[in-house]
């Protein structure tokens, strides 16, 4: 706080000289300071980033050749308008379109969930949003699968999808 400070007491008929100069106290607000600095970083660096966790195969030279039980995949295609489709297996299994209500991605996902080493393969047209992939992703981790990928969609993935959608 400002104080004043006392300058020799004057003596007798003596006039004062010159004014006394405050001193500013900046105690207080060099611990609040310091407080606040502290406060900050600390928050800053307690605070976790939240982000899904991929992990990816190891490198290897035969990975193209590794060969998956059909039974155990299930593959969604995302589409414009958030859209979806689904097939088990292969694409000439059938083509199935459904919907992001908890009573279609979930309870197709639960459904494959009961199998034995269930695989689920993403794949996502150009027109698809990003946010329904992440989505997607949130619904396998609530749903409890292990094993997904996001592939990359195909010429022939393609001209599946068209030919189911000119027939429906």
């Amino acid at each position: 706080m400002a104080q004043k400070l006392e300058q020799n007491p004057l003596k007798g008929n003596q006039k004062r000289k010159g004014r006394s100069r405050p001193r500013l106290d900046m105690t207080a607000m060099v611990d609040v300071a310091f407080l606040l600095l502290t406060f900050f970083v600390l928050s800053a660096s307690l605070h976790a980033i939240k982000s899904i966790k991929m992990t990816y195969p190891p490198k290897c030279e035969d990975c193209m050749s590794l060969q998956v039980d059909e039974d155990k995949m299930l593959t969604l295609i995302l589409d414009k308008d958030s859209k979806f489709y689904h097939f088990e297996g292969m694409a000439e299994n059938g083509i199935l379109k459904s919907d992001f209500s908890t009573k279609g991605i979930r309870s197709l996902l639960q459904k494959h969930q009961r199998k034995e080493d269930p695989i689920v393969v993403l794949k996502a047209t150009k027109e698809a949003k990003y946010g329904k992939l992440i989505d997607i992703i949130d619904e396998l981790i609530i749903t409890g699968h292990k094993k997904y990928v996001i592939a990359p969609f195909s010429a022939k993935d393609k001209e599946a999808l068209e030919s189911y959608l000119t027939v429906n």
